[in-house]
């Protein structure tokens, strides 16, 4: 096949599009075609979905920064992500077990019962939401809306887990 040059005319010579082996001629620099000359039955090649030469520049930028704006999670590794996620599940569990011994200790648990409680209701949250979140990303998924509020809640609750923390630790004498 010669080279297209932008006198190519694109419009002629092009097998219709019944046949399997019709290849569109359209290349950079090719003239605009003129809608009005394709034809519905044994169509030639005025294709109208044609990109190029681009005649809005500004739906080019628009599209470019789209693109570039936008990703999905099988373009990116997610594995440093995941391991995360699960360092925290991991962390999550051996120090649950401790505050959870707090409920051994009648006289400190009666008169902390609360701040017990809740921070082991803390503990048990975020890791059961991080094993949703490890889930999802194992699998390349899109997290749901309950996923991503889960992600956000997740400093929210660590905050706390650490207020209530200190607070307990103070009263411990540590």
């Amino acid at each position: 096949m010669p080279p297209l040059t932008s006198q190519t005319n694109t419009t002629t010579g092009n097998a219709p599009f019944g046949d399997p082996a019709h290849v569109p001629i359209i290349a950079r620099g090719a003239e605009r075609v003129d809608v009005n000359e394709r034809k519905i039955i044994n169509g030639g090649g005025a294709d109208v979905v044609q990109l190029w030469p681009i005649k809005h520049k500004f739906a080019w930028d628009a599209y470019n920064v789209g693109n570039a704006n936008h990703w999905l999670p099988t373009e990116i590794s997610m594995q440093k992500d995941i391991e995360q996620w699960k360092t925290l599940i991991d962390k999550l569990s051996e120090i649950r077990e401790g505050w959870v011994n707090l409920q051994n200790n009648k006289d400190f648990y009666n008169a902390n019962k609360t701040d017990i409680d809740r921070i082991n209701e803390i503990i048990r949250l975020r890791a059961s939401h991080a094993r949703q979140i490890v889930q999802r990303m194992e699998v390349k998924e899109w997290f749901t809306d309950e996923e991503k509020r889960y992600v956000d809640q997740d400093i929210e609750l660590f905050n706390e887990q650490n207020a209530i923390a200190d607070r307990l630790n103070k009263k411990l004498g540590g």
